[in-house]
Parts: C-alpha cells; sequence; structure tokens
C-alpha cells in the first residue's frame, strides 16, 4: 500500500502483513501515485515533477519535470500517462 502525503513531502510505503510503514522523501506537494512491477510514479503536484521510486530500496532513482501541476498518473502497457493543469 502506497500513501501520498502532500503536507510533508513524503509518500508512505506500508506493508500490512509486517505492521510497517516506511516514508519516503519525493517532491513538493505529492498528490497521486502509481505502482508498477519495477517502479513507483509519485506526481509532485506544487514542483510540477514526477518522482520515480524503487520499491525494493525505497529510493527515488529519477525526478522528471513534467509541466504544471501533475496530479493524475495512469500505468498501463509499459506507458506512464499523466495528467497536467493548463498554465
Amino acid at each position: 500500500v502506497w500513501v501520498a502525503n502532500n503536507a510533508s513531502r513524503t509518500v508512505t510505503k506500508i506493508d500490512p502483513d509486517a505492521g510497517a510503514a516506511v516514508p519516503i522523501t519525493v517532491g513538493e506537494g505529492p498528490t497521486a501515485v502509481v505502482v508498477g512491477e519495477d517502479a513507483v510514479w509519485v506526481a509532485n503536484t506544487s514542483e510540477g515533477t514526477l518522482s520515480l521510486i524503487d520499491p525494493e530500496t525505497n529510493e527515488v532513482e529519477r525526478t522528471v519535470e513534467v509541466g504544471n501541476a501533475p496530479s493524475g498518473l495512469v500505468l498501463a502497457d509499459d506507458l506512464l500517462w499523466v495528467t497536467v493543469q493548463a498554465p
């Protein structure tokens, strides 16, 4: 389970079986999370970026600028779709 924590600039990875929660620092204003087989993408709405997290290491591997206020993410057929607001 992954939870975006907008005010704290983190996402939390929760393992319900172990009862463990791991916060991971990302960009400003995380609002959306999408999980793939070996990647977790986070939309950082206030910053206009996406964070790519490796779910095995819980490390941010890359930050990508995508434009104004990304807020929606869909992962389909190995393609990531991102919605942004018009400037």
